[in-house]
Order: structure tokens, then sequence, then C-alpha cells
């Protein structure tokens, strides 16, 4: 007989139930992995294998670019040796036959590197001594030696155009030294040595070719050269390219279409550009291989679960959502008001009343930084008010001048469409624009006549020692140019840097505009006030010369 109490039978049940629930939850996201993981393997595969490939790509194609330069530098840097030694060899008192031994000596120094074909050296007093002259007629390279030595006769260097002859490409370089007597140094050189570069940087899936960057395209040299041999001409998608550039394009060598991730990078030594590319389908095939293992384990085990684990995710996915979409709501908002209502199972119930009752203090508390944010701000300009205040008061002619200027500035502001946060600047640095008379001597503020030129050149400084009383708090440094420049001048005649134009900050031009406004528009000593249409009459006169005509 079961003595088991009602209550604590029905409660084990429930136990039971969640426990099933878990359980079940539990196996749905060891296997839903699997199969959402094998689903989109390829694809994420794909794509962070293309971002790696393609960040390795200029990379490459950099140091590939660097290595094809130096090559172009070592052989300019041959003909411009043979000129410069050649000529100080002329200048030497060495007989012509000791002369041409010294020469044919330099020259078949250089005619180690076997990819020179041909060396010469030309002087301006009819010397002439040339190594390999038979590749020049083998080749028929002789009316481009002529014409790159007629260039370089004109000028210090020059190189001649690729040559194609065959599936070998030849460059003339040729270099002029001296001015009156002068030598000039030729070379045929191959340029077999820019596909040894390329080798060097050969892996699997990768082509490297370099082209002319004519459009079609002449194929210099290639990793592929069996099939994109030199002078086959193409009509290549990165063709024409002035600046590096990377994408994934379709191209078609031969018979064979594919598509690919590639970077061409501007050579301007040889006038052609690099191309770095990765046939994307043969760099994808361990991933579609990995991916295709991973759908068949995940394809049997999701069937099974796939109707219990979408009843579940319903069911587990609905409170956590509703606890999500508050949350964002709060995050984004900052609306504290709302409230979750307790349902569902008891552990989502517990977690959802916690959290109404996290968001009650949290709102209490919003709610008490609030008040004390705002008690701060009122004591700020209370503050600010008293000591604008207490200057007015030491010059009884103009009492209330900084409140008036702080509204007509924030009316414009606001006018100007200026955003709140920026009004408020503009409000503050009118308020504070007179801070720095509290250096100026009471007897020249108070003086009920016009000043004198040494009197005004000391109340001239108070914008100045205004900056530097208020510079040091941290809150007002996008105040202080509004206080510190407001008596300079459209035209540059202001004071106290001369600052014209858009020199002056924005802030400072509007203050200027307001001060002015309420000393036309008040009784000062040394004149009576206008009224408000003669002033604004002034205003307009004034603008662009004392006023920026914007504001």
């Amino acid at each position: 007989m079961n003595n088991t109490p009602k209550h604590e039978t029905l409660k084990t049940r429930r136990v039971l139930s969640v426990t099933h629930v878990i359980v079940v939850v539990l196996v749905v996201m060891s296997i839903l992995p699997f199969l959402v993981g094998a689903w989109r393997m390829l694809r994420v595969g794909q794509d962070f294998l293309t971002l790696k490939i393609q960040e390795e790509q200029i990379s490459t194609a950099d140091r590939i670019a660097v290595a094809v330069e130096q090559v172009e530098q070592q052989a300019r840097l041959v003909v411009q040796t043979l000129a410069v030694e050649s000529l100080y060899l002329a200048r030497t008192h060495l007989d012509e036959e000791e002369k041409q031994r010294e020469i044919d000596s330099l020259l078949q120094q250089y005619l180690h590197d076997p990819n020179w074909l041909t060396l010469g050296v030309y002087s301006s007093d009819g010397g002439k001594y040339l190594h390999g002259e038979e590749n020049l007629r083998r080749l028929n390279l002789e009316d481009a030696w002529n014409e790159v030595l007629g260039h370089t006769l004109e000028q210090d260097a020059w190189a001649g155009p690729l040559i194609i002859n065959g599936q070998r490409v030849f460059r003339i370089y040729g270099y002029r030294f001296g001015e009156t007597l002068s030598s000039v140094g030729l070379g045929v050189y191959e340029l077999t040595s820019l596909q040894q570069v390329l080798a060097g940087y050969q892996a699997p899936g990768r082509i490297i070719t370099v082209i002319s960057r004519s459009q079609p395209s002449t194929i210099l040299f290639s990793s592929e050269s069996k099939i994109l041999k030199p002078g086959l001409t193409i009509q290549h998608p990165m063709g024409g390219i002035t600046a590096t550039r990377q994408s994934i394009y379709q191209v078609q060598y031969g018979q064979k279409k594919m598509k690919v991730t590639g970077v061409a990078r501007p050579l301007r030594s040889l006038n052609g550009i690099l191309l770095l590319e990765t046939d994307i389908r043969q760099a994808m095939a361990v991933v579609r291989q990995m991916a295709g293992s991973g759908l068949k384990w995940a394809a049997g085990a999701g069937i099974v679960v796939l109707a219990i684990a979408l009843i579940l995710g319903g069911l587990i996915s609905h409170p956590i959502q509703s606890l999500a979409d508050i949350t964002t709501r709060i995050a984004h908002k900052r609306s504290f008001h709302h409230r979750l209502v307790p349902s569902g199972l008891k552990e989502f119930r517990l977690l959802k009343t916690a959290f109404n009752v996290l968001l009650d203090e949290i709102q209490a508390y919003v709610r008490q930084v609030e008040i004390k944010a705002e008690e701060n701000r009122k004591l700020f300009y209370d503050s600010v008010r008293m000591l604008t205040a207490a200057i007015d008061t030491k010059d009884p002619y103009t009492r209330g001048h900084s409140e008036r200027v702080s509204t007509y500035a924030k009316t414009i502001a606001r006018f100007m469409d200026y955003s709140p946060e920026e009004v408020e600047r503009v409000y503050l640095a009118a308020l504070l624009h007179d801070v720095g008379k509290i250096g100026v001597q009471d007897r020249i503020l108070q003086k009920p006549a016009a000043l004198t030129d040494e009197e005004y050149e000391i109340m001239k400084t108070h914008p100045e020692k205004g900056y530097k009383i208020m510079r040091v708090i941290k809150q007002l440094e996008d105040v202080v140019p509004g206080m510190r420049y407001h008596h300079e001048s459209w035209d540059g005649s202001g004071y106290p840097f001369g600052l014209k134009g858009e020199e002056i900050p924005m802030v400072a031009r509007i203050v200027a505009v307001a001060d002015s406004f309420d000393a036309m528009t008040t009784n000062r000593p040394y004149q009576k006030k206008m009224t408000i249409e003669k002033a604004v009459e002034r205003v307009v006169m004034l603008s662009g010369k004392r006023f920026d005509p914007k504001v």
C-alpha cells in the first residue's frame, strides 16, 4: 500500500516531467549542432577559407612584386655600372688597347649571369665594345637595340618595351653617364628569372600570371606556362587596372573555365599587372568533403529528433524570447517599466519573478540618479548665474547683460537648427563671455565716460583672462572658445588674436552677434541705446565685416 501523500506524489510527477524535458532538450542540443553544422559547414567553411586565402594573397602579391622589382633594379644597375666604370676608364691615361682589354673584362664579368644575352658600351669618342652581338642578329633585336641606344643618348636611363620571341621574354636596358664626355651601357636581358620568382610562390590551386596592362592583355609570364604561354592574348576581367584590386570572378584559360578569388597588382616597372588567383573549387574540396561526411551523420539523427526538437524548442524558446525582448528594449530604449508575466515551467516563473524584482530596483536606482543629475545641473547653472551676476554688478552700466546675451545667443542657435547639446554650449559661452572682467579694475569698468586708449587696451584683455580662469574646468572645454574669441571680427580686425572668417569658432561668432546686439539696445556711458529696428539694421550692415553673414 502506497502511503505517500497525494501532494507529494503530484510533486514527484512534476519533477519527473521537468527532468524528462531537460533530458530531451539536452539530447536535442547535443545532436542539433551536428545537423545544423553539417548544413552550414560548406558555406561557413568556404567563407572562412576564402577570407584566409584573400588575406594571404595580398601579402604574397606584395612579396612577389618586390622580388620582380628587384630583378628590374638589378638589371638597371648593371648597365649603369657599365656606363660609369667605362667612362672612368676613358678618363684614365690608358692606351686604346689597354682600355679595350679592361672594358672587355668588365663585360665578361657581368655576362656570367646567364640572363644577359648581350652587353655593350658606347662612348662619345666613338668607342664601341660589344659582347654577344650574334644574339642580336639571331633574335632580330638590332632595331630594338638601336632604338634604346638612341633614347639613352638623349636621357640618363631608358628601358625598352618587353619583347616576346616565341616563349621567351626580353628587355633592353640602357644608361648614359657623363656630360661632354659620356659613356652608354646597354644590355639585352632575358627575364627568365621572373619565371623563377613566380615558381617560388606556387601552391596547389594557385595560378600566378603577369599580363600587360592593355586590354586585351598579353601574357608575359605565368606559373602555368604550358597553358598560359608568353605572347598569348586574353581578355581578362582585371585587365587595365591602375591600383591593387581583389575580387571573386570567373576566368577561362584554354578549355578550362573556373571561378577564382584573385588579386591584381600593378607592376609599374614592367607596365604590367600581377595576377594571383586561386581556384575556389579546388581550394574548397576538403571543406566539401567534411561537410558531406557531417551531413550523412547528422541527417539520420536529425530526422529522429526533428519533431521533438520543434515542439520542445517552442516550449523553451518562448519564455527566453520574452526575456530577450524586454532586455533588448531596456538596452536600446532604457525603458524600465515593462514587466514579465510569471508563467511556464517553475524554473522560468522563478526567473521571471526575480527579473521583475531586479527591474524594480534598477528603475528606482535610475530615478535617484536622474534626480541627483538634475540637482547637480541646477546647482551648476545657479553657480554660473551667480558668477555672471557678480560680474555684471561690477559694471552698473551692463547689469543683466550676460543673461540677455545668453538668451539672444540661444535663440540664434535654435534658429540655426543646432542640436540641444550645441544650443546648451552656446548658452553657457554667452552666459560666461564676460567672466574675464573680474580681472579688470573697477575704475575702468565703472568709468562714466569713454575709455582712453590705454584703458581700452586693458579692457581688451578680458576675453583672455576669462579663458584662463575657466579653462581648468574640464566640463567647459567646448564652451571656453566662445568666451575667448567673442571679440574677434569676421574680417580679422578683432581681438585678442585677429582671427578671420572660419578661423573663429562658430560658438564665438554667435556670441559676438548677441553681445553686440545687446550693447546697441542698452544705454552705455558712451552711447544711447538704439531702437531694435536700428540695431538690426546695424547688425546687417556689419555682416561680412564684424559678423559672420550666416549668423
